[in-house]
């Protein structure tokens, strides 16, 4: 809800070419963040709530993903030119060179802390920092116009720093023993590579759809484009939240306790369908007068989109909630498998038909990409359960 009233100001005070460049930084931000965390924000969720070394292991996943975040971005902003030319003014000023790599850091710093807190069963605390997160950076905006794209990143990068120290606050709260340590513990590490690895591999194609389309559009389309798309999928992303905080809930309760894992994954799928059809049938009926908060150009070229993405978060339920019993099961190998196909497909299929179709492309190839891997999903599953009736 911050976030729509956050691009909502955006879309009021600045062009919609500096909303599409700025949500192209703030794609390509996430998109690095991703990298560097390195499978850990899954990894902690999974074994942080059994072990009796929980200061070691954050300590450990917190610095190995700041570094991780400095070697990214550092070769991502040496190749700007190759990875998308347009953003090349972000190496017109050092003070937005060194502002992109310290948020980039702060960013993956954030996510972990959500996982070390849902790890620990305190999820209350995820919700009080992202709210404060979405509040702090609402006014920051109108006093950086002067600024354009930038002024639209610093203020997102703001927030994320207000959002780190909330949830450091929050993290001493639940393990009162926990003290930041400069030092990486091998031994932790080695018994979460395995897992963190594939993990990684499956983070990373998760998120690749949503944080390389902006990047793509901007540079085979225009940075207007680019805003109508980021829009969008924003609005969406209050569908998505159902099915991936459910799920994200699901696998910290499955982590606890495994055997309870069925009766975990019904409720998962009741409390799911009950709150997302009405949604999206909200969404397909008025979608287009929700754009209208952000400019007419917004919802007339938004809202085709708009209505495919809201549809495809049927499919994208039942993949989400199978790919955490899959992680829960530790069949991470199966989870990147899944989230593989999907962004292969979307971007694959974004690629080929964006400049003939435009933005209702981008939302036929995301679409597709979930319809097949729901369809495998219930080929297998129905598999699975005619030969447990066999036995």
């Amino acid at each position: 809800l911050f976030g729509f009233i956050f691009w909502m100001i955006a879309a009021r005070y600045y062009t919609s070419e500096e909303v599409g460049l700025g949500s192209t930084i703030i794609s390509a931000m996430s998109l690095l963040s991703m990298l560097s965390l390195l499978g850990f924000n899954v990894a902690l969720i999974r074994f942080l709530p059994m072990s009796n070394r929980k200061r070691d292991m954050i300590n450990s996943c917190f610095i190995l993903s700041v570094i991780a975040s400095l070697g990214v971005t550092m070769v991502f902003l040496l190749g700007l030119g190759v990875f998308s030319p347009k953003l090349l003014p972000l190496r017109s000023s050092l003070l937005f060179l060194l502002l992109f790599i310290i948020f980039t850091g702060v960013w993956s710093t954030t996510f972990l802390l959500n996982s070390v807190l849902t790890a620990e069963r305190a999820a209350k605390y995820v919700l009080f920092k992202e709210s404060i997160f979405g509040a702090s950076r609402l006014p920051i905006p109108i006093f950086l116009v002067s600024l354009g794209a930038f002024g639209i990143f610093i203020s997102w990068g703001i927030g994320s720093v207000i959002a780190v120290i909330t949830g450091l606050t929050f993290l001493f709260r639940v393990i009162p023993a926990y003290r930041p340590a400069i030092r990486v513990d091998g031994e932790i590490i080695n018994e979460m590579l395995h897992f963190s690895f594939w993990n990684y591999l499956s983070v990373i194609f998760a998120a690749v759809p949503a944080l390389v389309l902006p990047l793509m559009i901007t540079n085979m389309l225009t940075p207007e484009t680019t805003a109508y798309f980021y829009i969008s999928w924003m609005i969406t992303n209050l569908l998505f939240m159902i099915p991936r905080q459910t799920a994200q809930s699901l696998f910290a309760e499955g982590s606890n306790l495994e055997e309870s894992i069925g009766l975990n994954v019904k409720k998962s799928l009741k409390f799911i369908f009950l709150l997302l059809p009405p949604s999206v049938l909200f969404i397909l009926i008025f979608g287009d007068r929700l754009l209208l908060l952000f400019g007419s150009e917004y919802s007339e070229e938004g809202f085709g989109l708009l209505q495919i993405l809201a549809l495809s978060t049927i499919p994208m339920s039942l993949n989400t909630v199978y790919v955490t019993v899959k992680n829960i099961k530790k069949e991470v190998k199966t989870v990147t498998l899944i989230y593989g196909v999907i962004a292969v497909v979307t971007l694959g299929g974004s690629y080929l038909l964006l400049e003939s179709m435009g933005l209702v492309g981008v939302g036929v190839a995301w679409v597709l990409g979930n319809l097949v891997v729901a369809g495998g999903i219930g080929l297998v599953v129905g598999k699975e359960s005619l030969k447990i009736a066999g036995e």
